[in-house]
């Protein structure tokens, strides 16, 4: 009788062993996708851009927005159709909400967002944020009234 208690305390000890070592598996895992979300040196090029280099993004990505008219597009297809876009390294458009996601993931990405697109009445404006909460925000470049020079 002794015997089999013993072996059943083994059993269950080896099961929350088990149960333990594949929850460590499952959670270093996972952190170590999230080291993978690195997008320093994104953040380095999209703030070293010019502020002409901005206006042109800009209004690049305004007619984008005016063509695309909603439906998405793939990267290659925004390098062959747009030079300013072309050299922004970035891994989605969304043209719903008008921003750039340039890198990161699950809470702590890279945006570039676009102000005014389409909105006269707007001032035209790029900001880029970053992090996890509390987010670090940095207005790139604003225009007060627009005026498409490109």
């Amino acid at each position: 009788m002794n015997k089999i208690k013993i072996l059943s305390f083994f059993k269950t000890v080896i099961a929350f062993l088990i149960l333990g070592f594949g929850f460590i598996f499952i959670a270093a895992f996972i952190f170590s996708k999230q080291a993978g979300c690195e997008y320093g040196d994104e953040l380095k090029t999209i703030q070293a851009l010019s502020g002409e280099q901005l206006e042109k993004l800009y209004f690049e990505f305004e007619n984008f927005i005016e063509e695309r008219n909603g439906v998405s597009i793939s990267k290659e297809e925004v390098d062959s159709k747009y030079s300013t876009l072309k050299n922004l390294p970035f891994k989605y458009i969304d043209i719903k909400n008008q921003f750039i996601l340039v890198g990161g993931c699950f809470d702590n990405k890279l945006l570039m967002t676009f102000d005014g697109v389409n909105d006269d009445a707007k001032d035209a404006k790029i900001s880029i944020s970053w992090g996890e909460s509390p987010l670090n925000i940095e207005v790139l470049w604003r225009q007060k009234g627009k005026s498409n020079s490109y």
